[in-house]
């Protein structure tokens, strides 16, 4: 109960999806957000929206609406870990990691899009007693 995954996919992945959620998926709550529904794995449909034009994620629209079905359809949890198709974690060593934290803190762990000034590829991490004491939603 202290974990929910939402993993963003599209159709083009759908190997992906199925592979995903047969492995590390197995053992934790967990929903799929595509552009398709689809009955397993269990994909929620979501559309784009109007207008939208999109970039190079074809998922980049279903962050919002993945939070909130989450919200509603896996409570209770005490941290929602959103993720794409691609990835793959462990959750026994995410457990071991997020469990001894505060999670009540806002945390963001991951690349930064876009990059954060003066950092290549990661966004700035804050130190965990500047991170305790941070109202930033992008602290990881």
């Amino acid at each position: 109960a202290d974990f929910c995954v939402a993993v963003m996919t599209y159709s083009g992945h759908r190997r992906w999806t199925v592979k995903t959620h047969g492995s590390w998926l197995r053992r934790v709550r967990h929903f799929f957000f595509g552009d398709v529904e689809y009955s397993h794995p269990p994909t929620v449909a979501v559309a784009k929206p109007p207008g939208h034009q999109g970039g190079n994620n074809p998922s980049e629209h279903r962050w919002i609406p993945a939070v909130q079905y989450a919200n509603i359809s896996c409570r209770p949890f005490k941290w929602l870990l959103l993720v794409d198709d691609d990835t793959y974690l462990v959750m026994t060593n995410v457990r071991k990691m997020l469990l001894r934290e505060d999670h009540r803190l806002p945390w963001y762990l991951g690349y930064a899009h876009p990059p954060v000034k003066g950092s290549k590829f990661h966004a700035r991490c804050l130190t965990n007693s500047k991170r305790r004491r941070s109202s930033k939603p992008s602290c990881c």
